[in-house]
């Protein structure tokens, strides 16, 4: 899942800019122990203890599906979709589109079969958005609503994180809105 979707990554760019990263707006509004509570809650490690969480929570949920669709993300569906999703964030970070071809350039058959698979099979629906992937790579969109389908979906995903980090760090609403 942070294979798929390496939002952890994406917070510690912006960390590593920004000192006063996620409050750059109001940074008097939080303590110094809040601050770096939220950083920590907004980094790889951060973002791989709560999708940890969520995995289990959807595990317990659906058991009987578990087995093949972790051999599905392990087949190369993460990896490709993984990258896709780099090749996203570096575009709205550039102002460029991503070269597709050179992202997926090297991946496997198979790895391409997995990801086809994991993007356009209906039933799993449910891992789709247990990932935070959604369906931003429906590819009956063109592909510059894709993009935008992308960036909203990032955006949307990045939100909840960061409302959950708030929660943890005892960091008040008036404090960021």
């Amino acid at each position: 899942m942070v294979q798929l979707l390496p939002l952890g990554q994406v917070f510690e760019m912006f960390a590593s800019q920004d000192p006063s990263w996620p409050m750059q707006a109001r940074p008097d509004a939080v303590t110094p122990g809040q601050l770096s509570c939220l950083r920590t809650e907004l980094s790889r490690e951060g973002f791989r203890r709560a999708k940890r969480r969520q995995v289990a929570e959807y595990a317990a949920a659906h058991p009987e599906r578990m087995q093949d669709e972790v051999r599905l993300l392990e087949e190369g569906a993460a990896e490709v979709l993984g990258r896709l999703v780099n090749a996203g964030v570096n575009d709205m970070a550039t102002g460029q589109a991503p070269d597709v071809d050179a992202v997926i350039k090297g991946a496997t058959e198979q790895q391409m079969a997995a990801a086809t698979r994991f993007v356009e099979d209906p039933a799993l629906a449910p891992l789709r958005e247990l990932s935070g992937i959604g369906e931003v790579f429906n590819t009956n969109l063109p592909p510059d609503e894709q993009a935008a389908a992308g960036e909203r979906l990032g955006a949307n995903v990045a939100r909840q994180f960061m409302l959950a980090a708030t929660r943890t760090c005892q960091v008040p609403p008036e404090a960021y809105l």
